[in-house]
């Protein structure tokens, strides 16, 4: 049994290969699910955000079915793709944070050519995750401040975030429980895509 960690995002953190027929069930029931917020983000929300969430998890599977290619090669650069979208749509298009997550993004993947470990691609996930997580925390605090408004979209959005940040932290530190708890986590996370697919959010009037 091969355990992979999966997307940027984290939703389905273990792709179990060659396992039983009902972890494969899970795995591809994540991918379905993952494709719908998509469509119900399309027009307002953070669209671009969800597409690279439904694909990235697919991406990388078929990446390592069809070429051998490991998945990890594939979600950080997801992430650094992530972390643009969010401040896009933010309104944080802040010169210093782009400059700074690329230089880190280069600086990762020079030591993880050199070493070949694979936990410094998973640092550098969870990094961008983490700056992700904060610029979401700021979006939201500002909206709150501004307009007196506190958005559910965004709290999911942050909690969404957390769960990821979580994942990648067991994974780095292969914590004895870590399995139990992914698990539990990709449950929360379906919760988490269900409100996606029910609400949208009209991205003017929180401009």
């Amino acid at each position: 049994m091969e355990i992979i960690l999966s997307n940027i995002p984290g939703h389905a953190l273990l792709l179990v290969l060659a396992a039983n027929f009902v972890s494969k069930l899970i795995l591809y029931f994540n991918f379905f699910i993952w494709f719908l917020p998509p469509f119900r983000q399309y027009k307002g929300g953070f669209f671009l955000y969800f597409m690279i969430l439904a694909l990235t998890d697919p991406l990388g599977y078929l990446l390592y079915t069809i070429f051998k290619i490991a998945p990890y090669y594939f979600y950080a650069p997801s992430s650094l793709f992530l972390l643009f979208v969010a401040l896009r749509y933010t309104a944080s298009l802040k010169p210093g944070i782009i400059l700074f997550s690329s230089f880190i993004s280069l600086v990762c993947t020079g030591l993880f050519i050199i070493s070949q470990d694979v936990r410094i691609l998973i640092i550098l996930m969870a990094y961008l995750q983490f700056v992700i997580f904060f610029i979401f925390i700021i979006f939201l605090v500002r909206k709150l401040l501004n307009r007196n408004i506190l958005y559910s979209y965004l709290l999911f959005l942050i909690l969404y975030e957390f769960t990821i940040i979580l994942k990648s932290i067991l994974f780095i530190f292969q914590i004895n429980t870590s399995i139990f708890f992914i698990y539990l986590l990709n449950a929360l996370d379906v919760l988490i895509c269900i409100y996606f697919i029910i609400f949208n959010l009209d991205r003017k009037s929180v401009v």
